[in-house]
């Protein structure tokens, strides 16, 4: 199920649920240029979108959808004086996410697919007495001269069926643009429509979106302003970016590349 160039509903949006095979039909698969297109509709467009919050440069904004009653989310915001390069890096870094997410309780890479287009396993902690959450999604990224992108969406992983520990959840479309400003800011756009799933209240799930999104952008201002002294450091192995470096991608059943004098803090 792909997006045509006039539908309201996302690329390979998950569809009907059961425990057998969990989102039927939705194998992963690497992104199309279509899904591109898609992905950027969305994220540039505001048709559809209201207004919910405009304070301190920050503008949320949501969006009904067709294919769930959970509304699209999305954040605008100009990081000023911090150059895309570095928030990419951020939001690609595994390592450096374990110093930071504090709603992590783990992150991994499931298997690769290509150099810009993998599956991962993400676990959730929520306020008790929700059950904490798990997704398992396709992650797709790739640089232009002039744009950034990082989008995802869940797909059916058989090694990694739902288990009683979590509340599976739904990644719909979730996804970062970056574009650098004039001044060699970021202009930054992140769009989510994500379904935690559960006992949870659609009203609520909605509610809490757009009330928690300013707190993404300034966490991730934060975290991107320490992040070059961090990864500078040898222990966290400063030549290393798969994200950028194909090469050091894992491929099926082994390891890339390692830059000289690489240590490896654990899986991820």
């Amino acid at each position: 199920l792909r997006a045509s160039p006039g539908s309201c509903s996302p690329p390979r949006m998950a569809g009907a649920y059961s425990a057998e095979k969990g989102l039927l039909g939705f194998d992963a698969h690497p992104a199309t240029e279509e899904e591109y297109e898609t992905f950027l509709r969305y994220a540039d467009s505001n048709d559809g979108y209201a207004e919910l919050y405009v304070k301190d440069g920050i503008s949320v904004l949501s969006k009904a959808m067709e294919n769930s009653p959970i509304k699209m989310i999305k954040i605008k915001y100009d990081f000023v004086d911090m150059a895309p390069e570095v928030i990419y890096d951020v939001l690609h870094d595994p390592y450096y996410r374990r110093t930071w997410d504090d709603h992590m309780i783990e992150g991994y890479e499931i298997r690769t697919l290509t150099a810009t287009d993998d599956v991962g396993f993400y676990s959730v902690k929520l306020p008790f007495p929700i059950k904490n959450r798990d997704f398992v999604n396709e992650r797709s990224w790739r640089v232009t001269d002039k744009e950034w992108i990082i989008f995802n969406h869940t797909v059916h992983e058989p090694t990694h069926p739902e288990t009683s520990k979590y509340v599976r959840s739904i990644s719909y479309l979730t996804g970062y643009l970056l574009r650098k400003l004039e001044n060699g800011g970021t202009a930054f756009t992140y769009i989510t429509q994500t379904d935690p799933r559960g006992w949870i209240p659609t009203w609520f799930i909605n509610k809490a979106g757009s009330t928690l999104a300013p707190g993404v952008v300034r966490n991730l201002d934060k975290v991107s302003r320490t992040y070059q002294e961090w990864k500078s450091k040898p222990e966290n192995n400063p030549e290393f970016k798969p994200w950028l470096i194909p090469d050091q991608i894992n491929p099926p059943g082994g390891k890339g590349e390692r830059p000289e004098g690489f240590r490896d803090p654990g899986p991820v």
